[in-house]
């Protein structure tokens, strides 16, 4: 994930406009509200957490996720030019093998 700060009340607010509760979000990351309410309120959750709740966000509010990822360079999941790089290593192990068969 990006070191850049995330705007998390920007996200919780997103989400909430899409009927997903600090409390929703709270369950998800096993923390209560108020602990979701305070990272609305500057505090940093933990990376596990951000996680989660960025995955909520680019579930239930796909096209602002899309334009939040562009704006702050966020991924889910694999960064990709790790992905990138691990599928031209695979390449190029399968075009080794093949010239040396």
């Amino acid at each position: 994930m990006n070191t850049a700060k995330l705007d998390w009340f920007r996200i919780l607010r997103d989400l909430a406009g899409a009927g997903i509760t600090m409390a929703d979000v709270g369950r998800k990351c096993n923390r209560n509200r108020f602990t979701v309410n305070n990272w609305s309120e500057g505090q940093e959750p933990r990376e596990s957490d951000g996680r989660i709740v960025l995955s909520m966000y680019a579930k239930h509010c796909p096209e602002k996720f899309k334009q939040y990822q562009a704006e702050f360079g966020i991924y889910v999941g694999e960064d990709p030019e790790k992905e990138t790089m691990r599928r031209l290593l695979l390449l190029m192990t399968a075009l080794l093998a093949e010239v040396h068969a």
